[in-house]
């Protein structure tokens, strides 16, 4: 696996979060790095905070074991199943490790001694998290990833081969024309800084265009 960092935007993770990560490496065999942060890496939008890991495979009672080994007595274990492990470091940093039936749909990133998962998958799952009724970070997440150059109908298209039924586009489109009621909590920005107002009016452009598109489809 390669080591090269030349195309990731270190950027988005602080100190304490750079040494975590690195402490931690030797235990991501078999896991990928997905979410904000995944996606942070590839196109270094804005901070993120959490690493949020995955695999389709059921997690090990090893691994709770050497996540104590590496932080010591101060470890916060949060969550510990078969199959989702999450835990807080000594600097309270989230650790979050998942099984999920959900495979990526597109090749995973390899650099830096990580997995990712690629910026159209991350795509699809935000598309999933917003029709279940996502935070503000998925809606800037998505905004980013539409300026970006990957469109509504791969974004749809792509949720429901990797979610089936347990995704509905109508319900996405509906939660995505619609911010009034999601929390404006703080992003903190690695670009110009983006207004809720600017996001909103872009999304519902985003979801207005796709439907004449759908529309002039059928006609």
């Amino acid at each position: 696996m390669s080591n090269n960092t030349s195309n990731l935007f270190c950027n988005v993770l602080d100190a304490q979060r750079s040494a975590v990560l690195e402490k931690i490496k030797h235990l991501l065999v078999g896991w990928y790095l997905a979410g904000g942060t995944g996606l942070a890496l590839q196109i270094g939008h804005r901070v993120s905070y959490d690493f949020d890991f995955f695999s389709q495979s059921n997690i090990q009672s090893t691994l709770r074991q050497s996540l104590a080994q590496i932080f010591g007595n101060e470890l916060q274990v949060s969550m510990d199943t078969q199959e989702q492990l999450t835990v807080f470091t000594p600097n309270q940093v989230k650790i979050t490790f998942a099984k999920t039936p959900y495979a990526p749909q597109y090749p995973l990133l390899a650099q830096a001694g990580l997995q990712i998962e690629s910026v159209t998958d991350i795509a699809a799952d935000k598309a999933f998290t917003i029709g279940r009724r996502g935070a503000i970070r998925d809606y800037v997440d998505l905004f980013f990833i539409l300026e970006k150059g990957v469109v509504m109908s791969t974004i749809i298209g792509d949720a429901i081969k990797k979610y089936g039924a347990m995704f509905s586009e109508k319900l996405f489109l509906e939660q995505l024309d619609y911010m009034e009621d999601i929390e404006d909590t703080a992003i903190e920005y690695l670009t110009d800084h983006i207004t809720k107002e600017k996001i909103q009016s872009s999304l519902h452009t985003a979801v207005r265009t796709y439907l004449q598109e759908q529309n002039a489809a059928l006609a």
